[in-house]
């Protein structure tokens, strides 16, 4: 069994990177993985690796530092993929991250965060 088996997590900046770096080893360890950015193109290339190696994926495009459309990206992950397990912030910014903190702690949701170097 893998470690993360069952969990969800969001990964901010999984286009490229080490955002996409991130997802990628989520994904190995069993999580289903929910990636964000505010562009889509390279957001798919990272869900076909994922979905390739046997994972499951999510391309989200959403301006994180928009609280309504942290909203909207929660919902909908938790809709296709589950309740939010892990949330990785490897690019975003502090209004972003402070939005997605609230959100998630609002509902009552574990929180783990990787702050922008």
């Amino acid at each position: 069994m893998n470690i993360l088996e069952g969990q969800v997590a969001i990964v901010t900046g999984g286009g490229r990177g080490i955002g996409r770096a991130i997802a990628l080893a989520l994904a190995t360890a069993g999580a289903k993985v929910a990636v964000a950015a505010r562009s889509t193109s390279q957001l798919v290339e990272t869900v076909q690796q994922i979905e390739q190696s046997g994972g499951h994926a999510l391309a989200l495009s959403v301006d994180v530092t928009d609280p309504q459309g942290v909203k909207q990206m929660v919902a909908q992950v938790e809709q296709q993929l589950g309740s939010v397990d892990l949330l990785l912030l490897p690019y975003g910014t502090a209004v972003g991250i402070y939005a997605l903190y609230v959100l998630l702690n609002e509902q009552g949701k574990g929180l783990f965060l990787s702050p922008s170097p």
